[in-house]
């Protein structure tokens, strides 16, 4: 008897510590998700500019935050609202141009001083 008891204990001795290799290899070793911020709603994803902060930090390729010189964290100013339309579009809206005079401006620029469009077909010799 004293035999099989101690085949049994051996037995479950080594199932115990199989399972525990295969549970530690298990474990999931991704970083936390970062929290939402309270300017974001967690239900939408919608961002509320009114909430956000005027400066916010810089991450590095690391996820932890730039330091400067000085050992405090490299700050960005937020732009809020939306982002500024192109000086055209500006001009358009805010009648100093037609938009075919923008156009026209527009169709000089891409013209190299050969007369070849940059971006367009290069013509046949």
């Amino acid at each position: 008897m004293k035999l099989k008891s101690k085949v049994t204990v051996g037995v479950l001795a080594a199932v115990i510590v199989a399972g525990g290799a295969v549970a530690a290899g298990a474990v999931d070793n991704r970083p936390a998700q970062p929290k939402i911020p309270p300017w974001v709603d967690a239900k939408t994803g919608i961002v509320d500019q009114s909430k956000m902060p005027d400066y916010m930090p810089v991450p590095g390729p690391d996820g932890k935050n730039l330091k400067g010189a000085d050992g405090k964290d490299v700050m960005v100013q937020v732009r809020k609202g939306p982002p500024p339309l192109p000086q055209a579009e500006q001009d358009i809206l805010s009648g100093k141009k037609t938009r075919t005079q923008v156009e026209a401006e527009q169709a000089k620029e891409t013209k190299a001083p050969g007369g070849v469009e940059e971006y367009g077909d290069i013509p046949a010799k």
